[in-house]
């Protein structure tokens, strides 16, 4: 398999950033139809405060984490392409961000069960864990949050919108870098991708 391109098409920016949902680009919508609906037109890349307050620039310390820290497991998500590798991005139409698959343990729930299972209910896709990633520390309104992540191959499956997650899209990695909301979701796409080469 060819090493992703991470210098693709700088040119590509515009397209990544304001028209994800052309048709050909390969993202899902709610709808079934490939295209710029009314969301993708205000702005795909959403708004950079979601999240909660500071929750890209504060990752604050282990000792102020503490016992009310929400749990949270997820995948840098690729496959294999023709031209290299592509990485699933989901749309939130809550936060109108695009990030990385993700979402809450169940009681009792391995990190790593709960990855798998977050990738199979926003993506409808099976996946095979590869390295683990950097854990996400970072503010939600309700206090700290903490993503334990890992490397994921798409095996399989079938997108189907909720009103969780409306649109998931496969981009070559410069494009899925442009489109990502947060910065922590590209620093740690960046990690993922130099362990693919």
């Amino acid at each position: 398999m060819p090493p992703p391109r991470a210098d693709a098409a700088a040119g590509d920016a515009d397209a990544a950033r304001g028209n994800a949902a052309a048709p050909g680009n390969g993202v899902a919508r709610a709808d079934g139809a490939n295209g710029t609906d009314g969301a993708a037109r205000v702005g795909l890349r959403g708004r950079a405060d979601v999240g909660g307050p500071g929750a890209d620039a504060d990752q604050g310390t282990e000792a102020e984490w503490g016992e009310g820290v929400v749990r949270a497991a997820g995948c840098v998500l690729w496959r294999g392409a023709r031209t290299g590798v592509e990485i699933a991005l989901v749309h939130r139409p809550k936060w109108l961000d695009w990030s990385h698959p993700k979402g809450q343990l169940h009681d009792g729930e391995p990190a790593a069960t709960a990855a798998v299972r977050e990738v199979r209910e926003e993506t409808g896709m099976t996946c095979a864990l590869g390295a683990r990633l950097p854990t996400a520390h970072y503010r939600v309104t309700t206090g700290w949050k903490t993503v334990d992540y890992w490397l994921a191959e798409a095996l399989s499956g079938t997108f189907t919108p909720s009103a969780e997650i409306d649109r998931v899209t496969w981009l070559p990695p410069a494009r899925a870098h442009l489109l990502l909301t947060h910065p922590r979701d590209r620093a740690l796409l960046a990690t993922a991708l130099h362990l693919l080469h």
